[in-house]
């Protein structure tokens, strides 16, 4: 049965919790990502400290999950708006950095990207040669907007058709957790899309 899982926990000296779990084929890969976040950090971890370890990361993580569940709705919603291919979110978050606000080259660009938004499919699309997550750091950035910014994408196909999802970000910022952000982003859109469409034939 493709939406059940068997869920294992194996302790020191053999001991073992299971659990079977109900969940769809898109929450398996989901999974999968935490899983393996949850034996990197919690290997040898006595069991008692596990539990409040996590409770504390939910609770550090709500903030930014409420955004990231926000701006997918938001992309949501606009692309579906039957007109549009590309939507765009969040640009008041980069305006608001003192060093890229200052640089009149990068606001120019932006400006442009904006009044031209179908130049970002084509360009990610060319972009992103392979399926999976790519980082485009600085200069390799192909949106070509400064040195100081940089990209993350992560594609997603529904019935043969291929999309993507990005974060424009400070050359600065945290790949690894924003790589992670943009991966759960695109599996939630598709999520999202997939379960609009069965609404919509039934």
């Amino acid at each position: 049965d493709k939406t059940k899982g068997y869920l294992i926990i194996v302790l020191e000296y053999g001991w073992m919790i299971s659990e079977i779990i109900n969940t769809d084929e898109d929450g398996f890969l989901y999974l999968k990502k935490i899983i393996s976040n949850l034996n990197k950090r919690y290997k040898n971890f006595p069991i008692k400290d596990i539990k409040d370890s996590i409770i504390s990361d939910i609770k550090a993580k709500r903030a930014r999950c409420e955004q990231l569940y926000n701006s997918i709705i938001d992309l949501y919603e606009k692309l579906y708006d039957k007109k549009r291919r590309v939507a765009i979110s969040g640009i008041d978050n980069l305006l608001g950095m003192k060093k890229l606000n200052a640089n009149i080259g990068f606001l120019k660009s932006l400006v442009s990207l904006l009044e031209k938004k179908e130049i970002i499919a084509n360009i990610l699309n060319k972009a992103m040669d392979s399926s999976g997550s790519k980082v485009f750091i600085g200069k390799d950035n192909p949106l070509h907007l400064s040195d100081e910014t940089s990209l993350i994408a992560s594609d997603y196909n529904i019935k043969n058709n291929r999309g993507f999802i990005g974060m424009i970000g400070p050359f600065r910022m945290n790949y690894k957790r924003n790589l992670l952000l943009v991966d759960q982003a695109a599996i939630q859109l598709k999520w999202f899309i997939k379960r609009y469409e069965e609404e919509e034939h039934k």
